[in-house]
């Protein structure tokens, strides 16, 4: 079973998403999200067969206050692993446009069930 999210979604989170990201290639981690296609790839090219394939969709934005919380958390964590000044304010800044939208989309979710060809 593969569980990840989806690559894109709403515009404030892609925003939100491309932030991560840059921010994670800076100091040498990453977590790219990668689309679909790749995950049913991966899942045929190792020998399974796709027996289940979900998108889970966000119907409710996540509030401001509980995504306040999780920025802040995610704003020390970033200032003791020594993210760039940038990244850390672009974070602060996509704070403000979260609150301007009463809240955020998360991505999809793609849940992918496979089995093995026996």
């Amino acid at each position: 079973m593969i569980v990840e999210p989806s690559p894109i979604g709403e515009p404030l989170y892609n925003k939100f998403a491309q932030i991560w990201r840059e921010a994670m290639h800076s100091i040498g981690k990453f977590e790219d999200y990668k689309p679909l296609d790749y995950w049913i790839d991966l899942l045929t090219r190792s020998g399974f067969i796709v027996t289940k394939l979900k998108i889970v969709k966000w119907n409710v934005r996540a509030p401001y206050i509980i995504l306040k919380k999780l920025i802040n958390e995610i704003y020390n964590k970033w200032r003791r692993d020594k993210v760039g000044e940038k990244y850390l304010e672009e974070l602060n800044n996509i704070l403000n446009d979260i609150e301007k939208e009463g809240g955020m989309l998360w991505s999809d979710i793609y849940v992918i069930l496979g089995k093995t060809r026996k």
